[in-house]
């Protein structure tokens, strides 16, 4: 791995991009990640995907300029789901550890992908050659979650 990407570096096709949301170590898989939020982040990913395909279907050649409003639509509709959760009567009595990550890990996917799309065209496939995704099993980094997010 870290061969190509020195190669890329001196060929001139290595691209850089913020990840923030993501644990940037190698090896950062989500040891907490269920197979249930996987299935769930699946589905957010291709939801995400399908809207850059139908961007660039329509004639969109800058799609990760038209792609970020729809994104933060999408981003603010997990947030409200998760303060919901966590605001929740229930939640007096206790909240469930893994429904709390599992609300983290879909916000923080859904901020990855606003943050790559806004860095540019090829963002997105260089983060998924580095395995970067959060909704491919990548860890969460949890400093920057919680102060961006406070949960």
């Amino acid at each position: 791995m870290e061969e190509r990407k020195r190669r890329e570096i001196v060929s001139g096709d290595h691209i850089a991009y913020r990840n923030s949301f993501a644990v940037r170590q190698r090896m950062s898989t989500d040891a907490l990640r269920t197979q249930a939020m996987a299935l769930e982040e699946s589905a957010a990913f291709k939801v995400c995907d399908n809207l850059k395909w139908e961007l660039v279907e329509h004639g969109t050649h800058n799609w990760h300029r038209d792609a970020p409003p729809a994104y933060r639509k999408l981003l603010d509709a997990s947030l409200a789901e998760a303060t919901a959760f966590l605001n929740a009567p229930q939640a007096a009595d206790g909240l469930n550890a893994v429904d709390i990550h599992r609300h983290r890990r879909l916000v923080a996917g859904y901020a990855q992908m606003l943050e790559f799309a806004e860095q540019g065209v090829h963002v997105d496939v260089r983060a998924a050659w580095d395995n970067a995704f959060i909704w491919g099993g990548r860890r969460v980094n949890l400093r920057r979650f919680k102060q961006v997010y406070g949960f």
